[in-house]
């Protein structure tokens, strides 16, 4: 929250109503007041008298309106006698109409002054300047300050409060990218073992070792002349052929009439030998 959101939400209607004094006037009179002079204070239909002391002790009547607006003022000190008003009257203003908003301000700071310095311990933000801003508005709260420097450090809590949170947003978010980049790398990871075993699975075994290197001169004489085909299951298992065999000629290392031939020539052989057992 910025100053009017904070001035609307602990409902300071009139902090910045009271402009008839000069900065200097107004901070001097919060001391008088704030240093316990103002003496005999009394209200009648918001008519308000007193005793300021300072140099001498100065009578001091101020009334206001219905909407708490000034309507009449004086004071006995030489001051105001010369046409101007004076830093009394303007005591007066802070022990009557603005003296309630000490109390609002400082209960908001105490509260929010807490839930900034426990929601920065609690996240997992390490931040230097965050970190030396809340050291900054701890140290600055020792002093006494008037109110309108203590609407200012509620501001400036309410600033830190949002670039925590900003901080703690980045934080989570590079937190999640990090576990995500983690977790890409082991499904990553785990395709190329699948894809390992995949291939140790279907590695040919002794017996079409052998026969891959016999037929591989004339299985790449046949690649370079004809266009490779692809076999239905039906016409694989027209071929008679075992599973290995049908697989290497899925991925494309052989035809099925490579095996067929090595099976007649097989089946000669033994015919050749069969009368010298």
């Amino acid at each position: 929250m910025r100053r009017r959101q904070i001035i609307e939400y602990l409902k300071l209607d009139n902090i910045d109503k009271y402009r008839e004094f000069d900065i200097d006037i107004a901070i001097r009179g919060e001391k008088i007041y704030q240093n316990n002079k103002i003496k005999n204070l009394t209200n009648e239909n918001n008519k308000y008298k007193a005793i300021a002391q300072g140099t001498e002790d100065y009578n001091v009547e101020i009334e206001f309106d219905e909407n708490d607006k000034i309507k009449n003022m004086k004071c006995t000190c030489p001051y105001y006698k010369k046409g101007n008003n004076c830093k009394h009257i303007s005591a007066v203003v802070f022990a009557t109409k603005l003296r309630p908003y000490y109390e609002k301000i400082n209960n908001y700071i105490d509260k929010e002054l807490e839930i900034l310095k426990t929601n920065y311990k609690n996240s997992n933000v390490k931040n230097k300047i965050l970190e030396n801003k809340i050291k900054i508005i701890e140290n600055n709260l020792i002093e006494k300050q008037g109110l309108y420097q203590r609407l200012n450090i509620a501001i400036e809590i309410n600033i830190v409060e949002e670039d925590l949170e900003r901080e703690i947003y980045y934080t989570k978010k590079a937190a999640e990218d990090v576990k995500r980049r983690y977790e890409e790398k082991i499904q990553e990871k785990e395709i190329r073992q699948r894809q390992t075993v995949k291939r140790k699975k279907h590695k040919p075994g002794l017996l079409f070792g052998l026969l891959s290197g016999l037929f591989s001169v004339s299985n790449d004489v046949y690649k370079e002349t004809h266009d490779s085909k692809e076999y239905t299951e039906e016409e694989l298992n027209d071929w008679d052929l075992t599973e290995e065999q049908k697989q290497l000629v899925r991925e494309g290392h052989y035809e099925p009439w490579n095996f067929e031939e090595d099976k007649k020539s097989l089946e000669e052989e033994d015919y050749y030998y069969e009368d010298d057992e």
